[in-house]
């Protein structure tokens, strides 16, 4: 989820068509229309019914508006200053996240502690968990919000959150009534996997390389969820993804089960080169300040 996802929600929100919305975005229908079904896609839920009338918000987009004037009206507070003394020179520093991570922290509790920095502007861009590292790495990023890249990529890294992995199959999979599931587990039937560009996937398949196991892929996807949700439900193949972002939707048509792999999780943190950090302590503030108030 980014930016420019909620602007787009709430411009059809606001006028009604998507026509209108483009014309008011200056893009084409076409844009309006994706960007709408690809948020609809990552939440897992119907935003808005398209009638002749033209879009009529259902009370999941209702909530998801209340959600999107905050997030939205925060990031312009970040922009225009929050009031700041104009005279005060502002920081300027570019940050990247990776998809989910944000979701996964607390998107109002990141904005919220991010508004609080006065003396800091912060350009924000989703990107994936590799371009994240790179652009990192090549200073086109000041620091990312993003999965521990390990200590290999010679980046600095800040951990905040961790979350487990599970794996999802359908209620008549053979696995379905397993207690806990090993990787090895796993790999003896077709999987749904991410695609190379998420570190999730990267982390996964150097503990099937480590563990001597070659898994099969049934599929592998880089934005559609709903697919590997539905191929789970239909028992075409396990998928072995993150608790936190599995929507209530999924759950419904799936088993979700706990896989045990010791020191193996989701692990969001800010990534930045050393030299960085050590120009802008700023950075290793706001790693301080998010881990004190999540306690």
């Amino acid at each position: 989820m980014d930016f420019d996802s909620l602007r787009y929600f709430m411009e059809v929100y606001r006028v009604g068509t998507l026509t209108r919305a483009a014309e008011g975005l200056c893009v084409t229908q076409q844009a309006v229309s994706r960007k709408i079904i690809m948020l609809e896609e990552e939440l897992g839920v119907r935003l808005f019914l398209r009638t002749a009338r033209g879009m009529i918000p259902t009370e999941r987009g209702l909530r998801l508006r209340e959600k999107a004037e905050l997030i939205l009206g925060t990031a312009a507070e970040i922009r225009d200053g929050i009031g700041a003394n104009p005279k005060m020179r502002k920081t300027q520093l570019k940050m990247g996240f990776s998809p989910g991570t944000l979701f996964s922290l607390g998107v109002e509790r990141i904005m919220r502690l991010i508004a609080g920095y006065e003396d800091l502007h912060l350009d924000m861009a989703e990107h994936s968990d590799s371009d994240c590292e790179a652009s990192v790495a090549d200073g086109s990023l000041d620091f990312a919000i993003t999965i521990n890249p390990g200590t290999d990529k010679g980046l600095a890294y800040l951990s905040l959150y961790r979350d487990d992995y599970v794996v999802l199959v359908g209620a008549g999979h053979p696995l379905a009534g397993k207690a806990d599931l090993r990787l090895a587990d796993v790999a003896r039937y077709p999987q749904v996997m991410l695609d190379d560009s998420f570190r999730m996937q990267a982390q996964l398949m150097a503990r099937f390389r480590r563990d001597g196991l070659t898994p099969t892929i049934r599929t592998r996807i880089s934005h559609d969820l709903n697919v590997a949700y539905d191929l789970v439900a239909d028992n075409e193949a396990a998928f072995v993804f993150v608790r936190g972002l599995i929507p209530e939707a999924a759950l419904r048509k799936t088993v979700r089960l706990p896989l045990v792999e010791p020191d193996l999780s989701w692990d969001i943190g800010i990534i930045s080169r050393p030299e960085t950090l050590a120009r802008h302590p700023s950075i290793g503030q706001l790693a301080d300040d998010y881990r004190a108030a999540a306690g």
